[in-house]
């Protein structure tokens, strides 16, 4: 497909960035909310915070869901499907009663958006390959990035003005709008389906042949190890802030904003330097960033420094490592797959979901009034990834 034309690969980047960007919106436009959630709900942050890592693991298992059924029946149907269920569990999460009840319906809306950048990943791999595979993955990420820094502050704005249960009614509008405009404008990218997808005798050989690929493994771990870093901000970032520092939900909102202007410039960087660099040479870059990111906000954590900007500005750092590492993770793991491109999405975004999942739960169960838990968090991770990516890096030149 390497005669798609400019405007047809743009188009294409922005219908797959709309539907990627609802899993983002799930999580960006609860964290202003989550210590008024908390209080309305007659419970502490830290219940709360499992509700965040329950939509990591939704994701997670949702993704060995969405990429078998992709792969029978289309990306286009399970992907009208995926955004039907997120609509009605948003409904569902903002008429929860108690801690408990949010956490099973964000749970559910896991499993729905379980399909966004999943299935995106995989329509654009039934096109495209190679330095063009990341350089999309990357623009769909531009999408993402910006919708990432309108959702916060509109979710500041709107707990503070209408209560946190108004966060999920966005989420129910955008769910909406993106149902439409895939509905109209999304054309089925998969054009030979493979009719043993489901059958446990297809799975099994699908299962078998790309878990028995080491390359796969280890880039689809690598790609977990990124995401880990972003659920680490995500679900210790409110606590720091809004209770730590005593920020609003309206400035944790516009500062979140910041950090998301990170992931803008990072992804919109990537798309122009994968092509002249190379996937290998991102994913060290991104790595490196995050570890020189996480070592500038243990310092200030250390020195007792409470201001926003000792850890907005390493945080945007962050974000510039994030969008250089991410989509060239994924697009390594999934290059040697393109017959079973969804099954293949399907257990990387599931490493890269529990990862996330598991990150949140264990953050939990710490105080955050500071940034020393998250900052010695994202230094182990960041260290963690760059021995991998080189391990990986050396594999694949032998």
């Amino acid at each position: 497909m390497a005669a798609m034309k400019q405007l047809d690969f743009f188009i294409f980047a922005l219908l797959l960035g709309l539907f990627s960007i609802i899993g983002q919106v799930a999580v960006d436009t609860f964290l202003p909310a989550m210590p008024a959630v908390a209080a309305g709900l007659g419970t502490d942050v830290g219940a709360v915070q499992m509700s965040l890592a329950a939509i990591f693991a939704g994701a997670g298992v949702g993704q060995l869901i969405h990429g078998p059924l992709s792969d029978r029946f289309g990306r286009k149907p399970v992907i009208m499907a995926a955004l039907a269920l997120y609509v009605a569990t948003a409904i569902g999460s903002s008429y929860s009663a108690n801690v408990e009840a949010l956490t099973a319906w964000r749970f559910a809306q896991g499993l729905a958006i379980a399909a966004g950048r999943q299935l995106a990943n995989a329509s654009a791999r039934d096109l495209l390959v190679g330095d063009r595979l990341g350089r999309i993955l990357s623009y769909t990420l531009v999408v993402a990035a910006i919708s990432a820094i309108v959702a916060p502050i509109a979710a500041g704005h709107l707990s503070e003005a209408f209560g946190w249960r108004s966060v999920f009614y966005y989420q129910t509008g955008l769910g909406i709008l993106v149902m439409v405009l895939i509905g109209f404008f999304f054309t089925e990218t998969l054009k030979v389906k493979d009719l043993d997808a489901l059958s446990p005798s297809g799975l099994l050989r699908n299962y078998r042949e790309i878990l028995r690929n080491p390359i796969f493994l280890g880039y689809s771990l690598l790609g977990g190890i990124t995401l880990a870093q972003l659920s680490a901000f995500h679900s210790t970032s409110p606590q720091i802030l809004i209770q730590g520092f005593g920020l609003g939900p309206a400035t944790y909102g516009y500062l979140f904003a910041i950090v998301m202007v990170g992931h803008v410039i990072g992804a919109w960087l990537a798309g122009r330097l994968v092509v002249t660099y190379g996937i290998q040479s991102m994913l060290l870059a991104g790595m490196l960033i995050s570890l020189f990111s996480a070592i500038s906000t243990l310092i200030p954590a250390l020195a007792g420094m409470r201001h926003w900007s000792v850890v907005i500005l390493p945080m945007a750092l962050l974000m510039v490592g994030f969008s250089f590492a991410l989509p060239q993770a994924a697009a390594a793991a999934l290059t040697p797959f393109p017959h079973i491109a969804g099954t293949a999405a399907s257990i990387a975004g599931f490493t890269q979901f529990i990862a996330g999942a598991a990150t949140a739960a264990v953050l939990s169960r710490f105080d955050h009034e500071t940034q020393v838990p998250l900052a010695i968090t994202l230094i182990v991770l960041s260290i963690s990834g760059l021995v991998l990516g080189e391990i990986l890096r050396r594999a694949v030149r032998e």
